[in-house]
């Protein structure tokens, strides 16, 4: 088991949360430009058991010598607009995916791996959400979503569709790059969501301390539509999540 974290002074810090020991601590300068600090973390674990297979398609055994083996990788996003991945394997900087092309020109708020580690989402304050190939740093679309810009972002746990949030939460199906549905539950932006693990309920918190459960309808009723929230409470919120 394992946490990781990013302090005010950027460091970034993974711990065995067992334990409670430092497993690895990289200052800023290794992973971002100077002066540069992260804004937003996601983490991408291996699948128990999983392991890299050859050009042949032979699966070996992962290494043991390794002391982040096993561990994955963690995406930042930084103030700046860079997005970079870091290999806990290695214990270095995988990946940069900050090309002036497809990149963020301003803070980014949030970063999400799909369910295999495949792909990154990123959403930034130029109101730009960016789909990247993380093994070669590409930009596989971007698009802007909301005019308010997105603060938060959920994605299925089957990677079937993409939640973005501001003032108002869209789904977006993923195979078709279509908004399927839309709802307003909140005076105020999103801070937080998180989605089920079985993918049916959806919970968000907002600044007008107002906690959301919504229920993602089947697809009879349209794939991930949501209606009105099943419970609301009332609360300052700062993080949701689930399980």
């Amino acid at each position: 088991q394992g946490g990781s974290s990013v302090s005010a002074d950027g460091r970034l810090r993974v711990w065995d949360t067992a334990t409670s020991e430092l497993r690895q601590e990289c200052a800023p300068g290794d992973f971002a430009a100077d002066g540069a600090r992260a804004t937003c973390i996601a983490w991408s674990r291996p699948a128990r058991g999983a392991a890299d297979g050859d050009a042949a398609g032979k699966v070996g055994k992962p290494p043991k010598h390794k002391r982040g083996a096993g561990l994955g990788r963690i995406a930042l996003g930084a103030d700046t607009g860079a997005v970079v991945v870091w290999d806990l394997a290695t214990a270095s900087l995988a990946v940069t995916l900050d090309s002036a092309r497809a990149g963020h020109s301003q803070r980014v708020n949030d970063v999400l791996f799909d369910s295999h580690g495949a792909t990154l989402f990123s959403a930034a304050e130029d109101k730009v959400v960016v789909q990247w190939h993380v093994a070669n740093g590409e930009a596989l679309r971007s698009w802007r979503p909301d005019k308010d810009g997105v603060r938060r972002l959920a994605l299925a746990p089957d990677d079937s569709f993409l939640i973005t949030a501001a003032l108002t939460l869209k789904l977006w199906e993923l195979s078709s790059g279509e908004c399927t549905a839309r709802v307003r539950g909140h005076a105020e932006h999103v801070r937080c969501l998180a989605i089920s693990a079985g993918g049916r309920f959806l919970l968000t918190a907002a600044g007008d301390r107002h906690v959301h459960l919504w229920q993602l309808e089947p697809a009879s009723a349209g794939a991930g539509a949501a209606g009105a929230p099943k419970q609301s409470g009332a609360g300052a919120a700062t993080g949701v999540t689930s399980s």
